[in-house]
């Protein structure tokens, strides 16, 4: 083995180098002399930026990246030059040395949280510093930046077409003027979040449909003043919408949702939360014409029956893994025992206030171990001991039995159940571990 190989093996410089004899073929010709003559090179001397960047290539967590900076200069350097995310708190002049050294950004996270907040925030002439700056962006998170208004949108809009995900729920300056230049000159956006814009309008929806037509995912929730036109007018662009949220939307009703099940038939997941105006209807064309649909939030919607759960039973059978129906108040027993007897991949349940629930609704519960992971059953005067008898030895793969407020439920029984190993159930004041 040459000198130069035992010795970068002995002291650990490289992971592996067992191509270690190839290397000098590669280096500049000065500096494979360097490494001839050196007694003992050291990893930078051996190691191109090609096979650096290819190792950083390898390391799958943002901490292991960054410990890879920390070696020497040149290491960081190389790492800065692969960098595509980061989480930034600076202003104008510091955002413009970022992107001077941070050359491939992709990614940039401003959002603000308890946890994670700085003053005064990002303003509109840091959106502009952005958008002159970073002309790759393609994800840039605004949650919570209530210092944003229409002209730092305008200006995202005007110079970053590439830009494919963007955040601003919460940002309650931002108006249909904002939010129609962003889309109109971001025509690649696939996921749109506008939680709590409450200035926002159906004029926002017009101007999605119009110019992002590739738009897969799309939050509004606690956007009042989106109605069922509004949603009409969006889905005859945007096609292929995947998710959807719409939870305390009220002006949205049995119209707005037929004209989305009539034509997204991609769609996964749905957040009607809240929304009282939807009745039986509109779930069962949804039930009929979206046959990927994953998740369905249907909390609060309290005019629904047993007519939709029953068009869910049969026809999301092979795709429903999470159902949420708190607060239904018209559902029974016989709903319930369709959802268990027919949709095979059902794996979260929640039917927490449904007080017309008792211990037959879990009569279609089999033997066979669905996959059931989650129910919530609390504030559901009819269970008993008896109900939750049976969901422990029905459901091998329960992970969370939640019946707060369920009296006829006592501890006594339940400590004596055998459920799954690491279930747990929560009941009133207490939580068993099994």
């Amino acid at each position: 083995m040459p000198e130069s190989q035992h010795h970068l093996k002995e002291t650990g410089n490289a992971d592996d180098l067992d191509n270690i004899a190839h290397l000098p073929e590669v280096l500049p010709e000065a500096q494979a002399n360097e490494v001839k003559s050196s007694p003992s090179p050291c990893a930078n001397m051996v190691l191109t930026d090609d096979i650096l960047q290819t190792v950083l290539s390898k390391l799958d967590t943002q901490a292991d990246k960054d410990a890879y900076g920390l070696v020497c200069k040149r290491w960081l350097f190389l790492q800065n030059m692969e960098r595509k995310q980061m989480g930034v708190r600076a202003g104008p002049i510091m955002l413009k040395r970022l992107a001077a050294r941070f050359t491939r950004l992709v990614h940039l996270d401003f959002a603000q949280y308890v946890s994670r907040s700085f003053y005064p925030g990002v303003s509109d002439e840091d959106l502009s510093t952005i958008a002159a700056n970073f002309q790759q962006l393609q994800r840039i998170n605004l949650q919570n930046c209530k210092g944003i208004t229409d002209a730092g949108l305008i200006a995202l809009g005007r110079s970053l077409p590439c830009l494919q995900w963007v955040d601003i729920t919460d940002c309650k300056k931002v108006t249909d003027k904002g939010i129609e230049a962003l889309v109109t000159g971001c025509p690649k956006l696939l996921t749109l979040l506008l939680g709590r814009c409450k200035l926002v309008s159906d004029k926002s929806l017009v101007a999605l449909s119009t110019n992002c037509k590739e738009l897969q995912s799309l939050d509004l929730h606690s956007c009042l003043h989106i109605s069922d036109k509004g949603l009409s007018n969006l889905v005859q662009g945007c096609r292929r919408l995947q998710s959807l949220g719409l939870s305390k939307c009220p002006k949205v009703g049995d119209d707005g949702i037929c004209s989305i099940g009539l034509t997204c038939t991609s769609l996964q997941k749905l957040d009607l939360l809240d929304c009282s105006r939807i009745t039986d209807k509109a779930i069962i064309l949804l039930a009929q014409n979206c046959k990927v649909l994953e998740i369905l939030v249907l909390t609060g919607c309290r005019l629904l029956s047993d007519f939709a759960v029953e068009a869910l039973a049969k026809e999301s059978s092979h795709c429903l893994t999470s159902l949420h129906m708190d607060w239904c108040s018209e559902i029974t027993d016989a709903g319930v025992r369709l959802l268990f007897a027919n949709v095979q991949t059902l794996e979260v349940l929640d039917l927490q206030n449904c007080s017309s629930i008792t211990d037959h609704a879990v009569d279609g519960l089999s033997e066979e171990e669905p996959v059931l992971k989650q129910l919530k059953l609390s504030n559901c005067p009819g269970i008993t001991d008896a109900g939750v008898s049976k969901i422990a030895r029905s459901c091998k793969k329960l992970e969370l039995l939640e019946v707060k407020y369920c009296w006829q439920v006592t501890k006594e029984a339940v400590g004596d159940m055998n459920f799954p190993h690491g279930c747990r159930v929560v009941l009133h004041s207490q939580c068993f571990f099994f």
